[in-house]
């Protein structure tokens, strides 16, 4: 059977949301191809795009942020800071599959980015229907920062809450996605059938035929 996350591949074009949690969606915006590492991270386009998919932003945030980036300078200079992000939680994912500890720096860089993140709950009314809602009030920061910050907290927010031992890295030969295994026996090997489980059967079959 189809899984949903496979669906969902196919229709966010580059990106894939097979990891069942953004902070290892956040993971595999860098991929790889052939054995070469394939950037699906190419510009602040991709990312305020990928963002969006992740459900991170909403419509009006996503037209502050693009206010915010009118510079050339800025985007860059956002693009390289959330692929360094990127490049260092990938290594302390290696390190957790590996059965080691987060490193105390990388740990250091998520609580940096999660202190500019200043947000309160705001209550308001509808007084015809007597009904109330909750929402987020936040300060407002500089893209980079408020970026980072949401990155961080769903990273924070895994890491809390993941059952480490469902943590995988797909078992294809040259694939470098991470995914959490929630399936019911825990004994989910590829990051899509529809990607790495088809491939692997197609050498399996043709390993037999010889």
């Amino acid at each position: 059977m189809e899984r949903a996350a496979d669906k969902e591949a196919v229709s966010a074009g580059n990106f894939l949301f097979v990891g069942e949690h953004t902070a290892l969606d956040f993971a595999n915006t860098l991929l790889a191809a052939n054995g070469a590492p394939f950037e699906t991270l190419n510009s602040c386009h991709d990312l305020l795009h990928w963002l969006a998919l992740a459900r991170l932003i909403s419509r009006a945030e996503l037209n502050t942020l693009v206010d915010g980036l009118q510079s050339q300078a800025k985007q860059l200079s956002l693009l390289e800071q959330i692929r360094a992000f990127r490049g260092r939680w990938k290594t302390n994912l290696e390190r957790l599959v590996a059965g080691k500890a987060l490193s105390s720096d990388f740990i250091d860089l998520i609580n940096r980015s999660l202190s500019g993140d200043l947000a309160w709950q705001v209550l308001t009314q509808e007084a015809r229907t007597r009904t109330f809602h909750l929402h987020r009030q936040h300060v407002p920061m500089k893209p980079t920062g408020k970026i980072l910050a949401l990155i961080a907290n769903e990273i924070a927010q895994f890491l809390a809450s993941a059952n480490l031992e469902y943590l995988r890295r797909c078992a294809g030969s040259d694939c470098v996605i991470y995914f959490y295994d929630t399936t019911k026996n825990h004994r989910r090997q590829w990051c899509s059938m529809a990607i790495c489980g088809n491939r692997h059967k197609v050498a399996s079959f043709r390993a037999r035929i010889g």
